[in-house]
């Protein structure tokens, strides 16, 4: 016969050995939302298994609600955690009422001769919310949502991992749960199907699963922000100099045949003035505004980024000379009206009000991006010259890159 304290005890110590390799990966990527939520399930879990020892003592009142409690608050944290790798949360009208509930049925249910007081509800919990986070993960993974969780197979395998070890351990829960309103915790049905063995078992499989799934996720996760930091510019959003001048190359050369492409060279006029006048975090509001401009005009083929200072690029696939000039004139009204200029449009005179100036120059057989960028910088110039707030078209001779 099994001894349940020897089965409690090793899942205690299975519990205890996935929570330090918990947090030597939370460590080692940066405080990953997944990991701090499931360190703190597995918390929670190693609690509920070790009160559950004090079963047959003459704490037995004290021990038993406080076991179920810490085991539906560990569910709730798996919930929790599963939503994190989409970045959302969990309403506390959800965890305050699902905790306190399994308090109050361990409580009432006279805990201090009946081992399973409050069993119904923490049967029913523990199913239910690690049910909900297995179909957050179902979710994410059905739907190619890698997004959230990083990229690549390993994000999109720990994805599945996590859903299917949670599902199971959902079912288990669903089974036990019929078995013990059917036939009652005593039973040789509840015993077979649910007994501490086979529970045992399949937590120690599940805690398991899931601890190496959230350690993919997190250092998916971790890949996914290094690499974005990598190619974005950290204030405004856009992409940033070395990824704008790769990524233009690339389609400048795929399009320079057809001639369906333009580049934009932008700038802020009186951009100095701004930071000279109103500080330069009100620079920063009217760097990441231009940006969130330039990004609504956007099509889902085109790039654009911050080439420094306040001086972007942007790349418009399909787009005429004309249609370009006309799309960048746009990004100029939206800027101007932007909200987070209130400061800047009040406190000075109109020159110290930022507007954008814009040079243009469409693609041609055999010319390459650098000659582009040389034109629509030319462009620019003329652009600044006539007296800012306006677009120029480059329209002259070529004019080989230095």
């Amino acid at each position: 016969m099994i001894d349940p304290m020897s089965v409690r005890l090793a899942l205690a110590i299975v519990v205890a050995l996935a929570a330090v390799h918990t947090v030597i990966v939370l460590r080692r990527t940066s405080g990953a939302p997944i990991l701090a939520w499931w360190a703190r399930a597995l918390v929670a879990y190693g609690a509920s298994t070790v009160l559950f020892m004090g079963n047959g003592s003459a704490l037995q009142a004290i021990t038993v609600p406080l076991a179920n409690t810490a085991g539906v608050l560990g569910g709730v944290l798996v919930l929790r955690a599963a939503r994190s790798v989409r970045g959302a949360t969990l309403s506390r009208w959800v965890t305050v009422p699902a905790v306190l509930g399994a308090l109050a049925t361990g409580g009432l249910g006279d805990p201090a001769h009946e081992t399973w007081a409050g069993g119904a509800y923490f049967l029913a919990a523990m199913g239910a919310t690690v049910g909900a986070a297995s179909a957050e993960m179902w979710r994410m993974w059905r739907l190619g949502d890698d997004a959230a969780a990083g990229s690549g197979a390993s994000a999109r395998g720990a994805l599945l991992t996590f859903a299917a070890a949670a599902t199971v351990y959902a079912l288990f829960y669903g089974v036990r749960l019929v078995a013990f309103v059917t036939e009652g915790p005593d039973s040789d049905l509840f015993q077979t199907v649910g007994g501490t063995g086979q529970t045992t078992l399949v937590l120690i499989a599940t805690v398991t699963a899931v601890t190496l799934a959230a350690a993919h996720l997190a250092e998916a996760s971790q890949r996914e922000d290094l690499h974005r930091r990598a190619t974005t510019d950290d204030l405004t959003g856009v992409l940033g100099r070395a990824e704008l001048l790769a990524r233009a190359e690339v389609i400048v050369a795929d399009r320079a045949a057809s001639g369906r492409c333009a580049v934009v060279v932008s700038d802020l006029d009186f951009f100095k003035r701004v930071n000279d006048t109103h500080g330069h975090a009100e620079g920063d509001r009217a760097l990441v505004a231009f940006a969130r401009a330039w990004q609504a005009e956007l099509g889902a083929a085109d790039v654009v980024g911050r080439l420094g200072g306040d001086e972007f690029v942007a790349v418009l696939v399909g787009a005429t000379a004309d249609e370009a000039a006309a799309r960048a004139d746009a990004v100029t009204r939206r800027f101007v009206a932007a909200p987070e200029l209130e400061v800047a449009h009040g406190g000075g005179s109109g020159a110290e009000s930022p507007t954008a100036s814009h040079g243009v120059a469409a693609a041609e057989p055999g010319v390459g991006f650098a000659d582009l960028l040389a034109r629509a910088d030319a462009a620019l110039y003329e652009a600044k010259a006539a007296g800012r707030n306006t677009v120029r078209v480059h329209r002259g001779a070529p004019e080989p890159a230095a």
